[in-house]
């Protein structure tokens, strides 16, 4: 019995940092493809009507390339992390970061913003 309290003493942090990680990753992960497409849009130059995508977090809907007076910058927001914690995002590193957004220009250029 004492062995298994002694490797659940160290297996069960380890397993949660894990699950912190992985949430973070996947939410930093979903924002970026999402900015890619708006980025994609913006840098297109097309007159169109646009795509439009929905901001992880509020749920809004983001209107990207089309009309060239929409061609503004956009943040494009994470969800919450679960956990506050190092990320990655765009080849920036965050130490303690609770969530990011990506800034996508409207000449298509992208950059990752840590938020609290």
């Amino acid at each position: 019995m004492a062995i298994l309290g002694v490797v659940s003493a160290v297996a069960i942090p380890s397993y949660l940092g894990v699950v912190d990680r992985t949430d973070r990753k996947a939410k930093v992960a979903e924002v970026i493809g999402l900015a890619k497409e708006c980025a994609a849009a913006n840098a297109g130059g097309s007159d169109g009507p646009g795509i439009v995508i929905s901001d992880p977090r509020t749920g809004r809907p983001v209107i990207c390339g089309g009309d060239p007076r929409r061609r503004w910058r956009k943040n494009i927001k994470s969800q919450k992390f679960a956990k506050r914690g190092p990320v990655d995002c765009l080849g920036q590193n965050f130490a303690n970061a609770g969530s990011v957004w990506v800034r996508v220009e409207d000449d298509g250029r992208m950059r990752c913003i840590r938020r609290n």
